[in-house]
């Protein structure tokens, strides 16, 4: 993957999403969080980690932080119909 930060492998952006996964299932929104940011930044081209950061935010009602994460995944993938659907309802 061309996105990846230098040093970042795919196991820890993988463990990132898990854990962020899991404290998002549990209701723990702020570590759910913290672990899609770190997603992020270690692979910035990785729709995903967008996405799920973006469904966070829209989970704590902060629709304006999730938009330009939801026009990212856009970029990175335009045929991603859920987004798509989402994007179109928060504008």
């Amino acid at each position: 993957m061309l996105g990846i930060l230098a040093g970042a492998n795919q196991k820890d952006i993988d463990s990132h999403l898990e854990m962020g996964k899991k404290f998002l299932a549990a209701g723990q929104l702020a570590d759910a969080l913290s672990h899609y940011h770190a997603a992020v930044d270690l692979d910035p081209e990785n729709y995903l980690t967008y996405f799920r950061r973006a469904t966070v935010f829209l989970a704590i009602g902060k629709s304006k932080s999730a938009l330009p994460d939801l026009e990212k995944v856009l970029q990175i993938k335009p045929d991603f119909h859920s987004v798509c659907s989402l994007h179109l309802y928060l504008y």
